[in-house]
């Protein structure tokens, strides 16, 4: 009798492992699901961030790009852009461009119509001078014998 009841404690008792250990596999099996999963997520984070960050720091390089440009009177910040080796300038920690100043004076010397040099002198034509016509041709049309062309002679010779 003592050996059918510890056959039966035993046979319980391997039923119960036998579950526990079905139940660890599964939860070993999810665990290894959940694991998979969070490194799937922690590389999508990763690959997300950089690309996050490699897009902040190209609008900062081209805010503060856009914001020297303006400095140096260019007529056209596109234009400019457009002509600059942008891989050669690098943006520093403090914010400034290094690389940018040599390229903005070559370009000044070399293609100056790109700026605003304040360098424009003010348009006289040769031999030209403005009419001389007097305020007072309302009046003088009032009077009785007016001649225009006689009045502007006499205009001209002032």
């Amino acid at each position: 009798l003592k050996q059918i009841i510890t056959h039966k404690v035993l046979s319980t008792f391997i039923v119960y492992i036998h579950s526990d250990i079905k139940a660890l596999k599964k939860s070993a099996g999810d665990n290894e699901d959940l694991s998979k999963q969070l490194s799937e997520l922690q590389d999508k984070y990763k690959a997300d961030t950089e690309n996050l960050n490699a897009k902040l720091n190209q609008t900062r390089f081209d805010s503060v790009l856009t914001e020297a440009l303006s400095k140096t009177k260019a007529r056209d910040a596109k234009d400019i852009k457009a002509l600059l080796d942008l891989e050669s300038i690098k943006l520093g920690e403090d914010g400034s461009l290094e690389g940018l100043d040599a390229q903005i004076s070559t370009l000044q010397q070399e293609k100056a119509y790109l700026f605003d040099l304040g360098t424009g002198q003010s348009y006289k034509p040769a031999g030209g001078s403005g009419a001389k016509i007097s305020s007072d041709l309302s009046a003088a049309m009032k009077q009785e014998g007016f001649n225009l062309t006689e009045f502007l002679k006499e205009q001209g010779e002032d």
